[in-house]
């Protein structure tokens, strides 16, 4: 890698973490707003949490059954056209 390019990198990555340090320490214009809703701060991780570990035990065999499917048409594939030709 060229010295140029390595110092091209380093100075947009110095300027980015400038950027980000500068806006983190600026104080806040307005407070931020509070939701009220029903699924509003520590209700609200509990249920996404909860819909996560749901998505993932469907998710799961869902999947399982397509990554079969792909492997056992690729093998068929495979076999038919012959390895390596």
């Amino acid at each position: 890698m060229a010295q140029g390019t390595v110092r091209n990198v380093g100075d947009a990555i110095g300027s980015a973490v400038g950027k980000a340090w500068r806006e983190a320490a600026e104080p806040a214009k307005e407070p931020p707003k509070r939701s009220k809703g029903a699924l509003s701060g520590m209700r609200g991780v509990i249920v996404g949490a909860g819909l996560g570990v749901l998505a993932a035990k469907k998710a799961g065999p869902l999947l399982e059954g397509a990554m079969m499917k792909y492997v056992t048409s690729h093998a068929a594939d495979q076999a038919t056209t012959g390895v390596g030709s």
